[in-house]
């Protein structure tokens, strides 16, 4: 691949991660997956990419889609630490539930039959 296959892929890329970011936000799941798809095609043809970059107008697209790329990572870290943070409350919630559920016992095990 010369210089000018090297853009278009990183382009292509650029797209995409552009692409991701929007869906991420968006919590379009659907669409994430089918950007890291469509990434996973484009990592292939990347493969047949020289080892260094001497543009350095490709250098510094690349430096930008490292960064985007980075920017998407630390959002997804982001919202797992907060889900996870939900999850436990609400499993904190559940065990409280429960246990008020035990304190009171059931309806059913109740002696009302004996106002009758």
């Amino acid at each position: 691949m010369n210089t000018s296959d090297t853009a278009v892929v990183l382009r292509e890329w650029r797209s995409l991660t552009d692409q991701e970011t929007t869906a991420l936000r968006a919590e379009d799941w659907a669409r994430v997956g089918a950007c890291q798809q469509a990434k996973a095609q484009l990592q292939i043809r990347l493969r047949d990419l020289p080892d260094t970059i001497n543009d350095p107008g490709t250098a510094r697209f690349l430096e930008d889609l490292i960064r985007a790329e980075m920017a998407n990572q630390r959002w997804l870290g982001e919202q797992l630490q907060s889900l996870g943070h939900a999850r436990r409350q609400l499993d904190g919630s559940a065990g409280n539930l429960r246990r008020l559920r035990h304190s009171y016992g059931s309806p059913s095990a109740a002696n009302w039959h004996s106002y009758s």
